[in-house]
């Protein structure tokens, strides 16, 4: 009789797993909401463990109430209603195994979708290699060796603080092992096991690097690297002739076994980062244990966690509808990520318009830099222009053979991974489709932040000048109101001299003004294209909604499910198809590419940007000279006024020319100007109005 389905309000749910005398259930407590994953031997074998068996299900029980790591599933105490009847249920005193619940299921679970075919997004893979490279690294340092590190032992559980909220932790420690000196035991899965035990020679920590090598590559590139469709004793002999630099060995269509040093093509992880992991790969995958990683552990987990530490940023070429990476660190000047892109893309520095997915102004490449935006976070734009000419499509590799021979037959497991890099075509244009609206979404809203940075400038300056028109009129009236008077009843030249330079300066200003009219008239313009740009905008994100595209991805993926592993062509229609597939893709990526309501939509944003950044510079121009003018200005009335109350002794001038009332008459109408200027903050320079005020009663 087995154990009961519910005790008391705990309620034993389904079945998580189950391996070769242990099961896993899923136990859920009804009032809590409390979840629970408690392993135990399974009841019809309880009396067939040896010794060997029981000591290692009790080692593992022992191992996992020690372990505190946040990237290996926890130990948890069981309730004391719910520990009493598992284990009157539990013969031969073996001990169950209650661990936290990881509700999003194993990586196996994720691998098997259709989707991942070809591995798994950027986002993605480095998460795992973090999460079990942690893991490892905690493990090997307590001298504890997994053996049996595999997709179907690393779970997934929510956690609310990344970017993606999952954490990877690894589970089943049945074959975990302390190591203090080499052993022989065979243990593990076949498929992921390391050469040295599916020998049964001596081992060391170090099966750990090629299980986990294997699993790096297999969430790359979606395939396991070493002859995936072949049995482990069909592919030992292919392993111990592979060159050290040799990360996968896979079969043709033909039957040949092809060598990689490098990562399949049909992957998403961006290229500066698949360069750096195929040479951690080179480390990890080499046949001979001796030269395989290091000695220490951490050295091979701490060269991982280099790499997965680097700040990548990531670049989408609009005009060559092409993706870029580059590695960057604070130093990082942003005009040498333009040159590295003028060196990739062959578009001139000059001729390039940015946009970034982080509003900075900055002179540093870092500070573009955006860790919570996975997508590409600078948008190359050609100015003046929109697409390159026939853009190039890069097809993986069966379909180039498809393309160049429809009959050919695809067998040996090969017609499942043509369907697969169909896929890949299929997801790669997807993804440059959501790239391109994501750089006109940014383009408008960089455009937009620049029109209106413009417009404060613009605000700004018209502003300032209509506040230093009316203090150059108060400048006239003390002109023809003070200084002609004076001038006229007396020979001080040096106040003349003055007023000369006065002229001259309103002459700039007379000329600052014609600029700055003819600046309004060009802003004018561009609010005019500006508006065109908003009112399109929708239409043309419309525009790039692909429902072709997802409807053939989904077409693919159901294609993909129903291919079993050894299935081939016979008859040719499947491969028709994928061309048919491929060849409407690329169709309709041209059409878009050169749609004229696209392509003027873009042309019209780049010169929109264009002129506002000329608008923009000009005006900041115009601002710094009106400042320069109106500093020039009121020093030289400061002089003139000084000029009079200092007059050398030996000069005439006679003030007496204001009768009473008129010098009282002219007092008060300055001193009520100059209230009105400091009333509109126009004249804001305290000393200056307070000189001004000093010298305008007439004795």
């Amino acid at each position: 009789m087995g154990e009961p389905l519910s005790l008391g309000d705990w309620k034993r749910e389904k079945e998580l797993g189950s391996g070769g005398f242990g099961v896993v259930h899923l136990w859920r407590n009804k009032t809590s909401g409390d979840c629970l994953a408690v392993k135990k031997c399974k009841w019809n074998l309880e009396t067939h463990l040896t010794r060997k068996q029981q000591e290692r299900w009790i080692q593992e029980v022992n191992i996992m109430k020690n372990i505190q790591n946040d990237n290996i599933v926890a130990y948890k105490e069981l309730p004391e209603d719910l520990n009493k009847v598992l284990v009157d249920y539990s013969s031969m005193s073996l001990p169950v195994l209650p661990m936290e619940y990881c509700s999003l299921g194993n990586l196996r679970d994720v691998l098997v979708q259709a989707e991942n075919c070809c591995g798994l997004k950027e986002i993605d893979v480095l998460f795992i290699l973090e999460d079990i490279s942690n893991a490892l690294v905690y493990l090997h340092n307590l001298n504890i060796t997994h053996r049996d590190v595999k997709p179907e032992n690393i779970v997934l559980q929510y956690c609310d603080h990344r970017r993606k909220p999952v954490l990877y932790k690894l589970i089943d420690l049945g074959y975990a092992k302390d190591l203090h000196n080499e052993t022989a035991s065979f243990v593990g899965t076949l498929q992921y096991l390391a050469p040295e035990m599916f020998m049964q020679q001596k081992y060391t920590k170090k099966v750990d690097y090629w299980s986990f090598g294997v699993v790096a590559f297999e969430i790359i590139c979606g395939v396991r690297p070493f002859l995936h469709t072949f049995t482990p004793w069909q592919s030992i002999s292919y392993l111990e002739k592979k060159p050290s630099n040799v990360i996968a060995l896979l079969l043709t269509h033909t039957g040949d076994v092809q060598s990689y040093t490098a990562l399949l093509n049909e992957n998403h992880i961006n290229t500066c980062l698949a360069e750096c992991l195929e040479k951690w790969l080179q480390t990890v995958l080499e046949y001979s244990p001796e030269k395989r990683g290091e000695d220490d552990s951490n050295v091979v987990y701490l060269s991982l966690q280099t790499i997965l530490a680097k700040k990548i940023i990531t670049v989408f070429s609009v005009y060559n509808y092409k993706f870029y990476a580059y590695e960057i660190n604070e130093s990082t000047l942003f005009t040498t990520l333009q040159g590295w892109i003028a060196r990739d893309t062959k578009l001139l520095v000059k001729d390039q318009y940015l946009v970034t997915t982080k509003n900075s102004s900055s002179t540093y490449a870092h500070d573009y830099y955006d860790e919570s935006y996975s997508g590409a976070m600078v948008f190359v734009f050609k100015k003046e222009s929109a697409f390159k000419n026939n853009i190039s499509t890069r097809l993986p590799t069966l379909i180039k053979v498809l393309f160049e021979d429809i009959k050919t037959e695809f067998k040996f497991g090969t017609l499942k991974q043509l369907f697969a890099q169909n896929l890949f075509l299929l997801l790669s244009e997807s993804k440059s489709l959501e790239t391109l609206k994501s750089a006109v979404c940014f383009q408008r809203r960089n455009l937009e932040n620049e029109v209106n940075k413009g417009r404060d400038i613009y605000q700004h300056l018209n502003d300032a000048l209509k506040g230093y028109l009316s203090e150059v009129e108060f400048y006239n009236f003390l002109e023809t109101s003070l200084f002609v008077k004076v001038y006229e009843d007396t020979n001080y030249e040096h106040v003349k001299n003055y007023s000369k330079h006065y002229v001259d300066h309103m002459q700039k200003l007379n000329e600052l003004i014609d600029d700055f009219n003819n600046i309004v008239a060009r802003y004018k313009a561009l609010i005019s294209r500006f508006v065109y740009v908003k009112d399109s905008y929708d239409s043309i994100v419309n525009l790039l909604e692909n429902s072709d595209l997802k409807i053939m991805i989904q077409e693919v993926c159901e294609n993909i499910c129903h291919t079993n592993i050894d299935d081939s062509i016979t008859d040719f229609s499947n491969g028709l198809q994928v061309l048919k597939i491929v060849s409407k893709t690329i169709k309709n990526r041209d059409n878009l590419l050169n749609n004229s309501a696209l392509c003027d939509y873009l042309r019209t944003v780049c010169a929109c940007w264009k002129e506002t950044d000329y608008l923009t510079t000009t005006l900041g121009r115009l601002q710094s000279n009106l400042g320069y003018i109106k500093d020039d200005l009121r020093k030289i009335q400061l002089n003139k006024i000084n000029s009079l109350k200092d007059k050398p002794k030996d000069v005439s001038c006679d003030v007496s020319v204001y009768s009473t009332d008129e010098a009282l008459q002219f007092n008060t109408t300055i001193r009520y100007r100059l209230q009105e200027l400091m009333d509109v903050g126009i004249l804001q320079h305290k000393n200056f109005v307070d000189e001004i005020k000093s010298q305008i009663v007439l004795e």
